[in-house]
């Protein structure tokens, strides 16, 4: 069953960042880094919040950090929170003004320059088109299953795919930036040639990601491909 919120307020208030609603974790009054966690498509329909329970479980074991699930433009939650804008059909789309709006803004308010992001799927696209639109924003981005050669994508489709060319950006990509790849070799959504072409193209450049690659694991965001992110980012932030 799919659920419906017709009751959703576009987004307003404290939990607003720029257009987008978002949800965030942690007490502390200066945090030594923020840690940004950016959602998929969710082509089935419904609350876009299943990065929320990630999100709270980070901040739980880190108190000197901030956790922060953004919800993308025209996607909401379970409790009514609902970002501005087209949710674009569900469907891969270019979010990356919004987002990088909205990260400065939770920068500021955080006083913290220090951002960490995960990104899934269409998340994990619009997280590397970030690190070549605004190079120096993110400290540290984990990318899982993404989407990065759109016209790689479509040719195996057979039709246009809509959203941000991030390894056509990598060569604006901060030498700084870590930069960690998580895909499942079974992912039938998103092939894992995706990670693989990044990867390459960046090593290429002179950049120093890192790739993982998780045996039999298909596209969603669950253990163990969850796990493993919850790892690296442990020791990202540290």
């Amino acid at each position: 069953m799919v659920l419906a919120f017709t009751n959703a307020i576009a987004c307003s208030g404290e939990d607003c960042a720029g257009s987008l609603a978002y949800q965030a974790y942690g007490n502390n009054a200066k945090p030594k880094a923020a840690v940004i966690f950016v959602h998929g498509s969710v082509s089935s329909g419904g609350p876009a919040d299943y990065m929320y329970k990630y999100a709270k479980q980070f901040s739980e074991n880190h108190a000197d950090v901030i956790s922060i699930a953004l919800l993308a433009p025209g996607y909401y939650d379970r409790n009514g929170k609902q970002s501005d804008g087209s949710d674009s059909g569900r469907r891969l789309s270019d979010d990356t003004d919004s987002l990088i709006e909205a990260i400065k803004v939770l920068s500021a308010k955080y006083g913290t320059r220090r951002i960490y992001a995960v990104g899934h799927s269409k998340g994990a696209m619009n997280l590397a088109g970030i690190l070549g639109k605004q190079p120096s924003l993110i400290s540290g981005a984990i990318l899982v299953a993404g989407v990065y050669d759109l016209q790689s994508l479509a040719n195996s489709r057979g039709r246009m795919q809509n959203g941000i060319q991030g390894i056509d950006l990598l060569p604006s990509v901060s030498k700084e930036t870590r930069i960690i790849l998580i895909h499942g070799d079974n992912d039938s959504d998103v092939p894992l040639s995706q990670s693989l072409s990044y990867t390459q193209k960046a090593r290429d450049l002179g950049l120093k990601p890192e790739l993982i690659v998780i045996p039999n694991e298909g596209h969603s965001f669950n253990r163990p491909l969850s796990t493993t992110v919850i790892e690296q980012l442990n020791q990202l932030v540290n």
